[in-house]
């Protein structure tokens, strides 16, 4: 299996390469425009499959979360869909960049500059995602409309071959997330959430951007008050949804943040591997980082680098893979036909990157940079000194920078510490192992050895196979510029583990540890794609290689379905890792879900919502944020564990906002307890714990009463439910 040849240019345009004969997409300023050639078939109809298929993906994933279908309902995510594929495709033609996986990556492209601006939309004119997606579809149609250049335009010959393997990994990713997507009707019979506990935090921020009663609120766990520095691009797509498909934030992030983020993660994958080996190599490239087993399935066996299992966990993780691997995509299509559009186009995606999934941010940054000065070093150009000398400031800069961040130089060798930490999630003979070379290692030597175990930890078999294949790759002669990329993410790796800070949550493994997952995927699939091309094969046609390798595509997740119908890939390791018990499928409170749904359908704008004792206090999880999950309602103060651990207006709003909450509690009477709530503008009180709140003892006050909660309520704005009492 060869890599495609180099694409045929005419003077009338250029020639895109696809399975069957060449077909102009791109005429000369001069041509005249006719429709019959514009609406072909063979440009419009694997468009119509593509969109379908991702729609109907959706669709289905949103019918299982309790939906009930109707027009408006499924047609949002079609909307959707094509909105997204056409921003990606007329960005990719206007910076002058061919991808051979067209669709996949039109779409992928497009979600990652669709989320930045969905969210610069959403908090400069402090609207809706959907109504963010409204502005920016009318902007798109108004260009399209306005600009002779979009009128002609049309979209690049696409291979059935990319229909084929979206059906077959939507088909995958449907199949494993199912029961996530189905968790909502089955809530409210108090079943365990099949995901981690972090999803009520995702639902909380998918609420703050997508449903009208939590969009004027800012900080939705904190009302009233900015939202913190974090990179909400993620939630923005599945936050457009929320109005037509009436769902909860936790709903959303389940049926589709999570399904949509595969999608995206395994698209771009395919679409980089696609542009440097082939359609046919980059369907086995992405099964076996797909279906293999990952990481922490063999050799170190390591729970904490479980790749199947953090990328369930953090369901952002595959939106930034993607976007990141289309990023790279660009750097190498530009390097590749020496042009400027196509690197603008990765910058553009790059920076996309720190607002959908920091952690890979700090990863991609500086290993593309690095690359891209390697390129352009390389390139037959003059002038090349500035060019690299900036790649390596901006990489010097970051390092500085992160140095900078700590307190003291001798927390570099806090990383001895973190991969000793990691080494007790797993077999005991590797922390036996590493104690007895800790006592005659000086700390230099310890700190080389703790950086090739972090390598191995994200690598695996991959560590051993990466030089292999480069030693393989350079005999034959066949090295090229871009293949210093998975080098140069090895590299920001090391760094990372080295350098990384603690962040703001004082988790010393955020940047440390999340960002493995692109490290996994890209150096994984670059290995299995340069083995597989220094293979000899049956001298096959191209189309007939793709046809086979789709077939093998297609059976191979037939057979992981069948065989994995009972696994649950988001399961974390317990067997070394018991505290990771705790947060996977955690038991439902009983009455929770009804609570949230009672909320969230009498709720109005402007509504604020409070719970007292540990609900509120929380430090990353608490009842109330489950609560304000499910209600769409923004907390009056919450996570005030987590505030108390920092400094500043924050800490002393949270405190001022407990001492009223407490005050709630202390009343002796519900009608002077809801004056209370009304004088802090608060609406809602929610009491899950028996025998509370003292005022009303027996619940005979509640709005709303269900298992251990019961809801009370203060009367809207306008409507003032004290002064009846």
């Amino acid at each position: 299996m060869e890599a495609e040849a180099p694409y045929n240019t005419a003077p009338s345009g250029r020639i895109h390469r696809y399975c069957g004969p060449p077909i102009v997409t791109r005429t000369t300023r001069h041509a005249r425009f006719v429709p019959m050639t514009y609406f072909r078939s063979s440009h419009w109809l694997p468009w119509l499959a593509f969109v379908m298929t991702v729609t109907l993906f959706i669709d289905v994933l949103l019918v299982l979360s309790g939906v009930t279908p109707g027009v408006r309902q499924m047609s949002a995510p079609l909307a959707g869909v094509l909105v997204t594929t056409l921003t990606g495709a007329l960005l990719l033609d206007l910076a002058g960049t061919t991808a051979v996986a067209a669709l996949p990556a039109a779409l992928v492209v497009g979600a990652g500059v669709l989320m930045s601006v969905l969210l610069l939309l959403a908090v400069l004119l402090d609207v809706t995602a959907q109504t963010a997606f409204l502005i920016w579809t009318a902007c798109l149609v108004m260009v399209m409309v306005a600009i002779p250049r979009f009128r002609r335009w049309r979209p690049a010959p696409s291979s059935w071959t990319d229909v084929g393997a979206t059906v077959c990994l939507a088909a995958l990713i449907g199949f494993f997330c199912r029961d996530m997507a189905a968790f909502m009707p089955a809530a409210l019979h108090n079943a365990p959430m099949p995901a981690w506990s972090d999803y009520f935090v995702h639902g909380t921020n998918i609420a703050s951007f997508g449903d009208p009663l939590a969009i004027k609120e800012g900080n939705i766990l904190l009302a009233n008050t900015r939202r913190p520095l974090y990179h909400y691009g993620s939630y923005l797509l599945a936050g457009a949804l929320q109005p037509s498909s009436g769902l909860s934030g936790l709903g959303l992030a389940l049926a589709t943040m999570q399904p949509q983020s595969l999608l995206i993660g395994a698209l771009g994958l395919y679409a980089l591997i696609a542009q440097l080996s082939g359609r046919a190599i980059a369907l086995i490239a992405v099964l076996c980082i797909a279906c293999l087993p990952g990481p922490s399935r063999y050799w170190m066996q390591n729970g904490f680098y479980d790749f199947h299992w953090l990328l369930y966990a953090a369901p952002g993780s595959g939106y930034a893979i993607g976007v990141g691997m289309a990023s790279a995509l660009c750097v190498q299509e530009g390097g590749r036909a020496k042009r400027l559009g196509p690197h603008l186009l990765g910058l553009l995606l790059l920076l996309s990157i720190s607002m959908i999934r920091l952690h890979m941010f700090a990863l991609l940054a500086p290993a593309l940079a690095g690359t891209w000065a390697i390129i352009v070093w390389r390139a037959p150009v003059r002038r090349k000194w500035p060019v690299v000398l900036g790649c390596f400031a901006l990489v010097l800069a970051a390092a500085v920078a992160l140095l900078a961040w700590r307190s003291d130089l001798r927390e570099l060798f806090h990383s001895v510490q973190y991969v000793k930490d990691v080494l007790a999630f797993g077999p005991p003979r590797f922390q036996a192992f590493y104690h007895q070379q800790e006592g005659w290692m000086p700390m230099a030597l310890q700190l080389v050895l703790v950086l090739a175990l972090a390598l191995v930890f994200g690598l695996a078999g991959f560590a051993v196979i990466l030089p292999v294949v480069v030693f393989l790759w350079v005999r034959a002669r066949r090295w090229a510029e871009f293949d210093w990329f998975p080098w140069a993410l090895c590299g920001t790796y090391v760094l990372l583990i080295l350098l990384g800070p603690t962040w703001l949550n004082t988790d010393a493994s955020e940047l440390k540890h999340r960002h493995f997952l692109l490290l996994y995927a890209a150096v994984g699939s670059w290995c299995v794609a340069r083995a597989l091309q220094l293979v000899t094969v049956v001298a096959w046609d191209q189309a007939k290689v793709e046809r086979v390798a789709l077939l093998v595509f297609a059976l191979t997740i037939s057979l992981v379905m069948i065989g994995g119908h009972r696994a649950e890939p988001g399961h974390p390791m317990v067997r070394y890792m018991p505290w990771a018990g705790t947060f996977y499928k955690s038991p439902n409170e009983p009455g929770l879900a009804q609570a949230g749904a009672y909320i969230h359908s009498h709720a109005v704008p402007g509504d604020l919502l409070m719970m007292g004792g540990q609900a509120m206090r929380g430090y990353i999880m608490s009842r109330q944020t489950e609560l304000v999950s499910l209600a769409d309602v923004a907390a009056y103060v919450g996570r005030v564990e987590l505030l108390e651990k920092q400094t500043g207006p924050m800490a002393d709003v949270a405190a001022t906002r407990s001492a009223a909450v407490a005050r709630v509690e202390a009343a002796t009477s519900w009608p002077e307890a809801c004056r209370r709530m009304r004088e802090v503008g608060v609406r809602w009180y929610a009491e899950n714990r028996q025998g509370l709140p003292q005022w009303d003892t027996g619940r005979e006050h509640a709005a709303m009463n269900s298992g251990d909660f019961a809801v009370y309520d203060a009367g809207t704005r306008d409507q003032d439910r004290c002064a009846t009492l």
